[in-house]
């Protein structure tokens, strides 16, 4: 398998961009955004690997109200952890469509990100995100390694 981090770059942008009208940056971040919420599925196939997003709250909610066009104040917690788990569903799906091997892919485990956490160097690729609305940290390794 051989997925390169540009192509993976390009297509969280393009994910967040086309689906909920946030265009995001490639930026430096050390850390897990927080308080926030954080999604992870698993691709199989050939080999295996293990993708996560990790999202500030603002950003969640930012999609979330874009997502469904309502105001961020309207947005509860329910809907805005669905989102997360379906953004890194379509961002799974594309990321499957780049690998020849891979065969299927889990549902989202989503969750409220209540603690502050450093970025392992077990992920064999981690790039964070920044928009006006906030922060989003992508992290792709095998299983084994999370």
């Amino acid at each position: 398998m051989s997925i390169d981090t540009v192509d993976i770059e390009a297509l969280t942008r393009e994910t967040w961009s086309s689906m909920v009208g946030l265009d995001l940056s490639v930026t430096s971040l050390i850390e897990v955004p927080e308080p926030g919420i954080s999604s992870q599925i698993e691709i199989q196939g050939d080999g295996e690997l293990v993708l996560r997003i990790d999202c500030s709250l603002s950003l969640a909610q930012q999609a979330t109200a874009n997502l469904v066009d309502l105001p961020v104040d309207e947005v509860d917690l329910g809907l805005v952890m669905d989102t997360v788990g379906e953004m890194a569903n379509i961002l799974g799906g594309n990321i499957k469509g780049l690998w020849p091997g891979a065969l299927k892919q889990s549902l989202p485990l989503t969750w409220e990100t209540e603690t502050t956490e450093p970025i392992m160097h077990t992920w064999a690729f981690a790039q964070a995100f920044e928009s006006s609305a906030g922060k989003l940290l992508v992290r792709m390794t095998k299983p084994d390694q999370v």
